[in-house]
């Protein structure tokens, strides 16, 4: 559910948005270098609407991937607060794109 609401937000026809492993460009690096984004997981999805705002490529880097062993998953406190963020992000994505800029899209939260 969170993935489709940011696909369909930001209009990105990627299915799987976090896929792990990014490669970003040095334009790209020095664009939101400055930036406060979240501490947390949340800047992943930050760092895509600020590319996909920018105008600016991320590339999914395959990797292989070991799901046996100990693992764990992510609490439902947290899963509840990225989605949060994640629609956050969409709609001042949204606003952003109307030129009202607020919290990571204001260049002067730099």
């Amino acid at each position: 559910f969170p993935v489709t609401i940011a696909r369909v937000g930001l209009g990105l026809p990627h299915r799987d948005l976090f896929p792990g492993f990014r490669a970003y460009s040095s334009i790209f690096f020095n664009t939101i270098k400055n930036y406060k984004l979240s501490k947390g997981y949340q800047f992943s999805f930050e760092i895509i609407a600020l590319s996909k705002f920018y105008n600016l490529n991320i590339m999914s880097i395959d990797t292989i991937c070991n799901y046996k062993g100990d693992r764990s998953t992510a609490p439902i406190s947290y899963v509840f607060k990225c989605t949060i963020n994640i629609i956050t992000t969409v709609i001042l994505y949204r606003l952003a794109k109307k030129s009202f800029l607020f919290s990571i899209f204001n260049n002067e939260n730099k």
